[in-house]
């Protein structure tokens, strides 16, 4: 038998092994092609669950802010009410001021009368600037101005310490975690995602 046709079959077999490592080798990648293609399908999951959690988020944000208008207004109809109880004590005190000048018989005591109206009337000034500083609070709670709000807050208090409206949104405040910067980080996530 010649050399050639010995060799031809070798060389045959050596094709046909290749061949067959090479198809080992395509299931093989296609095996890891599949692999791939499911964690990319759960990283696409992944990132929906995070886009709905996210929607979430906004949507409460969204009700906290109309929560927040809907206690602003509130707040401006006290304030409206305080100015109409600052301007009855303007009356009051300049109705004691006429009824002390027409007093002949008893001027100290309609003096009195008209220094404690006026005493009423500046507290009830202090009331409305507490009020309107109250309803500036309550605008910037609506927009995240936290720091600013509890400012005005302290600012209230200091005109009127024993306002008891301004010293439970000052503990109200002070009980808020301030997580403007954990949404911002989430929102970077979210993109780089």
């Amino acid at each position: 038998m010649p050399k050639s046709s010995i060799v031809l079959p070798k060389s045959s077999i050596l094709l046909a092994k290749s061949s067959v490592i090479l198809a080992k080798s395509s299931i093989l990648l296609a095996k890891s092609s599949i692999v791939v293609a499911k964690s990319s399908i759960l990283l696409a999951k992944s990132s929906i669950v995070l886009a709905k959690s996210s929607i979430l988020l906004t949507k409460s944000s969204i009700l906290l802010a109309k929560s927040s208008i809907v206690l602003a207004k509130s707040s401006i109809l006290l304030a409206k009410s305080s100015i109409l109880l600052a301007k009855s004590s303007i009356v009051l005190a300049k109705s004691s001021i006429v009824l002390a000048k027409s007093s002949i018989v008893l001027p100290k005591s309609s003096i009195l009368l008209a220094k404690s109206s006026v005493i009423l009337a500046k507290s009830s000034v202090i009331l409305v600037k507490s009020s309107v500083i109250l309803n500036t609070v309550y605008m910037f709670q609506a927009y995240g101005h936290y720091q600013e709000a509890s400012l005005h807050l302290r600012h209230s208090l200091e005109l009127k310490p024993e306002f008891e409206p301004a010293l439970a949104a000052l503990k109200d405040m002070e009980s808020i975690p301030d997580t403007t910067i954990h949404v911002y980080t989430l929102l970077i996530i979210i993109c780089l995602v």
